[in-house]
């Protein structure tokens, strides 16, 4: 890759991406796109080179001033390539060829180890987000739970207001029975001396 603007691409983002965003970024399309996972394997390869050039500040600089990134050594390349070179003159061929294939083999591991801790960043941030959905959950359910203490106890204070109210009501309705009552014995009693009057009036005329 020479163009800075396909590295990102490769990445889906833009220049203005983090190193955060470019690991994140990285993780994702590298569990979608694997091999392993039924993914392209050009594609993949892609990945890997954008992931490259963007944490490798040689090869960062070497696309920005339009040079091909694979022609500049990595730091661990550098260190690979003066031990074989240190080794090849003190031991020969033979150990190059076994070194080299070691080295393969250790690529290969390294690469496997790095996916599998990808997935285990990856699931651990999904552990992450389920609970703090269920940390809202509960932030919410303690609302809830405050606003239907509020609701009972001014229930509470209403019902208690309203047996106050009914005991006015009930003694407010014995002292009407009570007046109804006495009311009734005044009547009996006017009519008791209407009565007797009226007989002094009848006994009066006859005198």
């Amino acid at each position: 890759m020479k163009n800075l603007d396909q590295v990102y691409k490769a990445l889906e983002l833009n220049s203005t991406a983090t190193l955060d965003d470019i690991k994140k970024a990285y993780r994702k399309l590298v569990k979608i796109h694997h091999p392993d996972k039924g993914g392209d394997s050009a594609k993949f390869e892609q990945i890997q080179q954008a992931y490259e050039i963007l944490t490798d500040p040689a090869k960062l600089q070497a696309v920005k001033e339009g040079k091909d990134a694979s022609s500049v050594s990595s730091k661990t390349e550098a260190a690979r390539g003066l031990v074989i070179n240190l080794f090849s003159r003190v031991i020969g061929n033979r150990f190059v060829a076994d070194y080299e294939n070691l080295t393969k083999k250790m690529d290969a591991e390294c690469n496997d180890m790095r996916m599998n801790t990808m997935h285990t960043l990856e699931d651990t941030e999904n552990h992450i987000q389920q609970l703090e959905v269920i940390h809202r959950r509960i932030v919410k359910g303690d609302i809830l739970k405050a606003e239907l203490v509020k609701g009972i106890a001014y229930n509470k204070e209403r019902l208690a207001r309203l047996n106050r109210d009914m005991e006015e009501i009930n003694l407010a309705s014995d002292m009407i029975a009570e007046f109804e009552y006495s009311f009734d014995k005044d009547n009996e009693i006017a009519g008791a001396l209407d009565y007797e009057y009226q007989g002094f009036a009848d006994y009066k005329t006859r005198l």
